[in-house]
């Protein structure tokens, strides 16, 4: 008799893990398709934050803005060359001199 209880109660056990094991499928395929969702409503989310409508007014001043670096880009070029040019002046120069003093 004990033998047959026990192996009623083990049934039980069986039947109960086996419905649980289907239990916990069900709910890991809820998960991995929320995970999913939540995924694309992320990347929906990111797509429309990266391109906001933006006003003319806005866009101007970001052009200005652009135009303002650029002429600041240009000017430090500009400086830089003259730098560069004077650089080579006092070098021509200074060769020069050196030249007259070994004459």
């Amino acid at each position: 008799m004990q033998v047959s209880n026990l192996k009623d109660k083990l049934k039980v056990v069986e039947d109960n893990y086996i419905l649980t094991s289907s239990e916990n499928f069900n709910l890991q395929e809820k998960v991995h398709s929320l995970e999913e969702k939540l995924k694309d409503a992320e990347l929906e989310l990111q797509k429309a934050n990266a391109s906001p409508k933006e006003s003319p007014e806005h866009r101007h001043i970001s052009e200005l803005s652009e135009m303002k670096n650029i002429l600041k880009d240009s000017e430090s070029k500009r400086l830089l060359e003259q730098t560069n040019e004077m650089n080579v002046d006092k070098m021509s120069l200074l060769e020069k001199q050196l030249r007259e003093s070994d004459i």
